[in-house]
């Protein structure tokens, strides 16, 4: 009985810290993970003009210090912040 009761003390802990992640359609897709796309449209040595396309989103909920976070990921699009940094 004792290691049934800590098995579900450790499975609620688990579960409490895990994240959900959703694909957020923008576009109206078919709910597949689409990657941004980029075109260059002007280049030249005044201008520089990139035409991006992001399809949707990932979202992530995570739990840090009690609290609810959402993380916002574009598929493939790399990472913005410095490694180590906080994202």
């Amino acid at each position: 009985m004792r290691l049934k009761s800590g098995l579900i003390v450790v499975m609620a802990i688990l579960a409490a810290n895990s994240a959900w992640a959703a694909w957020v359609s923008l576009d109206g897709g078919t709910g597949r993970i689409t990657p941004v796309t980029e075109t260059i449209r002007v280049s030249d040595n005044l201008d520089t003009v990139l035409e991006l396309s992001v399809p949707g989103v990932i979202t992530e909920e995570t739990i840090a210090d009690g609290q609810v976070f959402s993380k916002i990921d574009l598929p493939d699009a790399g990472i913005l912040a410095k490694p180590g940094a906080p994202l």
